[in-house]
């Protein structure tokens, strides 16, 4: 099949866990007898799983930088993709061609087709995703895997695999309620269904309710729980931040956000578990790898006067991250917002932080028929004393913002990634 048939045919699938004979909704059975026709290469993989609700791909970039900084041939999955599907498949920093991806797509679909006529069992569109990375990575023969949970943990498409080498739980806070529950706690405890027999489980600082539910997890399956330091903010500039651990140590990253220094302590924790095993880690990579991460649309700035900000913030934790790095590293300017959230959002609650510092704000509604109607949303940002005015394409919105914003000022474009991906485009001239 070439790019095209391949693009046709995964169009037709649901995304996440079809409903199939004798196949319970978000049951990995599906995969597994997938797997098992392909020869089962996520059993010849070495992996560090990540899961948690924000920084999840932050934390999996530095380490990305600090592991192929130390020699290491590292493959990367991550999700969701921005412009192009490529995005989600890496070794190294090198994304896989579309004829690769084509290729090993095909062969996926093949076995699942068999596996269809056969038992009446389909993967999804992500379950085959994640088939086909596990089929590349092995056949690159990469040293080691860093594989990010699309939706949850437990019942995660990524969760087929065995005890990884590491599992690493990034902030819990509340998102995907519908599906992963209401509390921290119900969250927490579909989060830390990566965490498996025996193995090394490494978590950055948690609400108490989450903290509860990893150590009894960690408990009950006799795995070892590390928990990251917090690093100490020391200078905060235009073009990144320094930061000191506990031991006294100082890095430097170039990535801006304020939850950043807290995703930089967990990878440099998740690469100091794995120095033993991999001895090419070294404080030299480790600052090398640290300072040259970048991460899209994750407080990117893209354009200077005036500044415009991409952030891919989608829940009330990561608006609340946003909203503390602009009052640090803009402190002052005034703040225009571009903003397109999903309906199945917490929105008002998400976006109650950014009344008070927001000039005006251009909306629209995201392009996939989970989009909040752009409409109510002005509707309702008006009805809290705010400047707002809807746009039928995120393009006016975003001309329309630049300008209207100054050169002191600052226009800050956020929220859902279905739409941020081509406004980052758009920027890049790509």
């Amino acid at each position: 099949m070439n790019p095209r048939q391949v693009e046709e045919y995964l169009e037709k699938l649901p995304g996440f866990s079809p409903k199939a004979q004798g196949k319970k909704p978000f049951s990995l059975e599906a995969l597994e007898r997938l797997l098992e026709r392909l020869g089962n290469p996520h059993k010849h993989l070495k992996i560090v799983h990540v899961a948690g609700t924000n920084g999840k791909g932050s934390v999996i970039a530095f380490l990305n930088s600090i592991l192929t900084d130390s020699g290491i041939r590292t493959g990367v999955f991550t999700s969701p993709f921005l412009c192009r599907k490529e995005e989600m498949f890496r070794i190294g920093e090198k994304e896989i061609t579309p004829e690769m991806l084509a290729f090993c797509l095909s062969e996926v679909i093949r076995e699942s087709e068999l596996l269809k006529r056969e038992t009446g069992l389909f993967p999804s569109e992500f379950e085959l995703y994640t088939a086909a990375a596990f089929l590349w990575f092995q056949r690159e023969a990469c040293d080691l895997v860093l594989l990010e949970t699309g939706l949850g943990g437990a019942s995660d498409a990524t969760n087929v695999i065995p005890t990884p080498k590491l599992a690493v739980l990034t902030s819990i806070s509340r998102d995907h309620v519908q599906m992963l529950g209401e509390s921290i706690g119900e969250i927490a405890t579909v989060k830390a269904g990566i965490i498996k027999k025996k193995g090394r489980v490494l978590s950055a600082c948690q609400e108490e309710a989450a903290k509860a539910v990893l150590q009894e997890r960690c408990r009950e399956t006799g795995a070892k729980l590390y928990w990251s330091s917090q690093g100490t903010r020391i200078e905060q500039t235009e073009t990144g931040q320094l930061f000191e651990t506990p031991e006294g140590k100082r890095y430097q990253i170039s990535m801006l956000g304020s939850c950043q220094i807290e995703n930089a302590m967990l990878a440099l924790a998740a690469a100091s578990l794995l120095q033993e095993e991999y001895p090419g880690i070294s404080e030299k990579t480790i600052r090398s790898g640290l300072l040259r991460t970048s991460w899209r649309v994750r407080f990117e700035k893209v354009q200077e006067d005036p500044w415009v900000i991409l952030d891919g913030s989608h829940n009330e934790a990561g608006v609340r991250a946003m909203a503390d790095s602009l009052k640090r590293v803009v402190p002052g300017r005034k703040i225009r917002f571009v903003v397109g959230v999903l309906e199945d959002k917490d929105w008002q609650e998400m976006l109650s932080p950014l009344l008070e510092m927001g000039e005006c704000f251009y909306t629209l509604t995201v392009p996939t028929n989970r989009g909040l109607d752009g409409k109510l949303l002005a509707e309702w940002i008006r009805k809290q004393g705010k400047k707002a005015q809807f746009f039928e394409h995120w393009l006016a919105a975003v001309e329309k913002g630049i300008m209207e914003t100054k050169a002191t000022e600052v226009l800050c474009v956020f929220g859902s990634l279905y739409y941020l991906g081509e406004v980052r485009k758009y920027f890049r001239k790509e």
